[in-house]
């Protein structure tokens, strides 16, 4: 047990403060990932604590508001994702970092409810209307993030399958009508999952949660 997930990357699930009183759904969606879909270690960002550079997750995600003409202040999600990956990439290659926040995003093509990187996602909740549609949200996001991330810059990132959670969640009607699976199953179909076990980042070892440090 000494070696137990020594090659789990180690990932951190951090929030905006709107999302503070869903600790619990970022909890359960973890969990469900861990059972599903090996090779991460997850943590979540405990409240107060700092997130990058001795800022919050706030303070950090201010420095790439922007105003934009049809939407008004909107976060640059691109330059997040952009940033968090090159910090990684230069400090530990291994490490991942989600990003949920309720604010509104806007990345290339504009994107309005994710954007990602090679080691790095964000995530907007802001069409959910209620706690049971954040509940939703959560738990179909965090698995298209994390799929997103193992596959990299694949030239058809997006499955056709409605099934699937690699499918192209554009729509707030796509992401909240996303059929249940259970812990253990399996949400993306099989051609993305073998797509996935091919890439360069894929860890054959049972994913966990442990304590943020």
């Amino acid at each position: 047990m000494l070696y137990f997930g020594r090659w789990c990357r180690p990932t951190l699930i951090a929030w905006t403060s709107e999302l503070e009183k869903y600790r619990d759904v970022f909890e359960s969606a973890a969990q469900e990932c861990a059972e599903s879909l090996p090779g991460f270690n997850f943590r979540l960002l405990p409240c107060g604590k700092d997130f990058k550079d001795f800022k919050d997750t706030d303070s950090y995600i201010r420095n790439y508001i922007r105003m934009d003409q049809d939407r008004g202040w909107v976060i640059r999600s691109d330059f997040v994702t952009d940033d968090l990956t090159w910090e990684i990439m230069d400090l530990e290659l291994r490490n991942i970092t989600i990003v949920f926040t309720r604010q509104p995003i806007s990345g290339e093509n504009d994107r309005r409810y994710d954007d990602y990187d090679t080691r790095a996602a964000i995530v907007s909740l802001e069409p959910c209307r209620d706690d049971e549609e954040i509940r939703k949200a959560v738990s179909v996001m965090l698995k298209h993030a994390l799929g997103h991330i193992l596959l990299g810059y694949d030239e058809e990132p997006h499955c056709s399958s409605p099934y699937c959670a690699m499918h192209a969640m554009t729509q707030r009607e796509f992401i909240l009508s996303f059929p249940p699976y259970t812990a253990k199953e399996s949400c993306f179909c099989e051609k993305c999952t073998q797509k996935m076990r091919e890439g360069r980042i894929w860890v054959n070892e049972p994913s966990f949660i442990s304590e943020y440090n």
